[in-house]
């Protein structure tokens, strides 16, 4: 049997995989509003992120701009060419997204991932396959998770509905009482 914090920590990364799945959906619906350059980096900026659970070593050390323009990284990230001409010039402000979504700290140039980078690192990192260079959502955790998302709705209205029904008993015993 699991410990309780083994089961919030899976129901925290549910959590966040809802979130990676609502930037998926959101950045699929501009894209097909998008007319002329492609300027969303939301595939570079969940790479970067998936990056931080297998590849960043030292959590406290920062990146910087000059880190997304180094070869090595790129390779280690798994941006595919497309992806790196995309990000020329857009360095700055895809560490700046990460920072305004609320993945890292951005100041002066130095990005610091926080503890929802990090998580969403791992859970992109577990629901999420590299294949070449194209992150693709074919993981076993993947279905799981939507499986398990769709499954609790039926169980949180179920509990609503139980709750209703008990605070109505409770009014018409409070009101029937002689």
């Amino acid at each position: 049997m699991s410990p309780p914090f083994e089961i919030l920590r899976f129901f925290s990364k549910l959590e966040t995989f809802q979130l990676v799945n609502s930037f998926d959906k959101q950045f699929d619906i501009q894209g097909k509003n998008i007319k002329g350059k492609d300027k969303r980096t939301w595939d570079i900026e969940k790479k970067i992120l998936r990056w931080t659970y297998e590849g960043h070593k030292y959590l406290g050390h920062s990146i910087q701009t000059t880190h997304l323009q180094a070869g090595n990284f790129q390779t280690d990230v798994g941006l595919t060419k497309e992806e790196i001409s995309k990000m020329k010039g857009l360095e700055k402000e895809i560490l700046e997204n990460l920072n305004k979504r609320g993945f890292a700290k951005f100041n002066n140039g130095n990005c610091v991932f926080t503890n929802l980078g990090l998580s969403m690192g791992t859970v992109i990192w577990e629901t999420y396959s590299l294949s070449n260079e194209k992150i693709l959502e074919k993981t076993v955790k993947y279905h799981l998770y939507n499986i398990l998302i769709l499954a609790m709705w039926p169980a949180f209205f179920a509990v609503v509905a139980l709750a209703i029904i008990e605070l109505i008993r409770v009014i018409i015993s409070f009101f029937l009482v002689e």
